[in-house]
């Protein structure tokens, strides 16, 4: 099967240092207690979703109402193909990133993530420019496998400093931008990144309990609250408005949070994404088209 989804939106958006043993030192108590916590948000029930929900809200901050929220999870299983809840093992993305501040397009890109017979997979993202574009090549490689409907990465490499962006969860300094240089590392102990992130709901729906979720960058390891906010409604091209799960990925140590706008018929993929640094600089990353195979 093959699917092609366009949106109307304007378009989230670098090298990463090597993992070092004073970083592994530090977190490698909190690695342990990543494993037990992980579990719990693989093992939870999936939310019923359907394509039909009961009163989806429209995409508001201000509409945050539970009573719609508990109604669209409580209604009855959707009618929702099998083809389109299994996993898919071939997915292109064609998305861009925008400043969520003032709208302006920052970048654009594609990811290709493919999955192999032995659950080992691959992530590969890069720059989609023309040769008269004045915007930076860059490139991200992702390696790592599927273990009990969790993504495991392993081992990562960037290069330039829209790769590094998109794979840095703490704030980037002015001097790391300028002095980034290509790299590649090891993901401590299989934790999820941002970018394998995006495809993680396709193999473990979310659910309606608040769960915790540990992200690396492969330096740094951040916790964050995962709470379904709501069902809404975005706007797309093709399909005009998309029932999606909005989910909110809160991290207590800061003011740092990501928002994911999941859509259930197209595998769960977050649609639109919003990075929210602790500075106040907002960054989105939105999907214009999707090949799934």
């Amino acid at each position: 099967m093959e699917i092609k989804l366009s949106t109307h939106q304007n378009p989230i958006s670098q090298s990463i240092p090597d993992i070092k043993s004073s970083t592994e030192t530090e977190s490698v108590g909190l690695v342990h207690t990543a494993k037990s916590v992980i579990t719990e948000l693989v093992t939870e029930q999936p939310i019923p979703i359907s394509n039909q929900l009961l009163n989806p809200v429209e995409s508001s901050p201000a509409q945050q109402s539970n009573d719609i929220k508990v109604q669209a999870i409580d209604h009855k299983q959707a009618d929702i193909g099998q083809d389109q809840l299994t996993p898919a093992t071939d997915i292109k993305i064609e998305f861009q990133i925008i400043s969520g501040n003032d709208g302006k397009l920052l970048d654009s890109g594609q990811q290709h993530f493919a999955l192999d017979g032995r659950n080992n997979y691959q992530l590969d993202i890069n720059s989609n420019h023309s040769e008269n574009d004045a915007y930076e090549n860059w490139d991200i490689e992702i390696t790592g496998a599927l273990y009990s409907n969790r993504l495991s990465p392993s081992k990562y490499y960037t290069n330039g400093t829209q790769a590094y962006k998109l794979l840095r969860l703490s704030r980037i300094s002015r001097e790391e931008l300028i002095s980034a240089e290509p790299t590649k590392g090891m993901m401590p102990d299989g934790l999820l990144d941002r970018q394998s992130l995006i495809y993680q709901f396709m193999f473990s729906p979310p659910t309606s309990t608040d769960s915790k979720l540990f992200l690396t960058d492969g330096a740094k390891i951040s916790i964050y609250t995962v709470h379904l906010l709501n069902i809404e409604l975005l706007d797309t091209t093709s399909y005009g408005k998309l029932t999606t799960v909005h989910l909110v990925l809160s991290n207590s140590d800061n003011n740092e949070t990501i928002d994911l706008w999941l859509a259930p018929t197209f595998k769960y993929l977050p649609f639109k994404i919003r990075h929210v640094q602790p500075d106040g600089k907002i960054t989105e990353q939105l999907i214009q088209t999707v090949s799934i195979k």
